[in-house]
């Protein structure tokens, strides 16, 4: 049933049968790394603090660090470390004993490919949540109620409009935040 969480979320259970599942949210907000060796597992919300409480012996991977310094970051899955893992988006990783799986409960949409949206889809999110156009920057919409602007992109890119930015605020005023007219 993990398609059927909905957030952010990283979680980690243990089942009576002796599996670990550690899962994280579709769209990766919640950071979620691990580290495996024998029937060691150490799991964290950063690779920093696996690394930690792994104590030291853990090789830097190359590959990553040039991607790191080239691009600013490592490739989905991997860290700076070799034996430390990512929890890729929308995807379980299992454990029992030795043995390691993976599976995924949600990928992103194939380009081309169009979600079947009900008809009230956008008067649904617009009940639910608050839409003007902001006087500052053109092709921006400005949003509030709680709503993930990289699922709202991806929503209205499938149906023909793309806004530059999103900004997604409070009608309250927030810490260092300037309110819309």
């Amino acid at each position: 049933n993990w398609e059927k969480l909905d957030g952010m979320f990283s979680i980690c259970l243990y089942s009576p049968k002796g599996e670990i599942y550690f899962g994280r949210d579709r769209v990766g907000e919640k950071p979620a790394f691990y580290y495996v060796s024998g029937s060691r597992l150490i799991v964290g919300s950063s690779a920093e603090a696996v690394a930690k409480q792994v104590g030291g012996g853990l090789e830097i991977d190359s590959e990553q660090l040039n991607n790191w310094l080239a691009f600013g970051g490592c490739d989905p899955g991997s860290t700076l470390f070799s034996e430390i893992k990512e929890v890729r988006p929308g995807t379980v990783r299992t454990f029992q004993n030795t043995k390691a799986d993976e599976f995924t409960y949600w990928e992103w949409p194939v380009r081309g490919s169009r979600l079947q949206l009900p008809d009230n889809y956008f008067t649904q999110i617009t009940q639910t949540t608050e839409r003007c156009r902001s006087k500052d920057f053109d092709g921006c919409l400005l949003w509030s109620g709680g709503v993930d602007s990289t699922v709202l992109r991806a929503s209205l890119s499938l149906n023909g409009f793309t806004p530059d930015s999103i900004h997604i605020s409070f009608k309250e005023k927030s810490f260092n935040e300037e309110l819309p007219e």
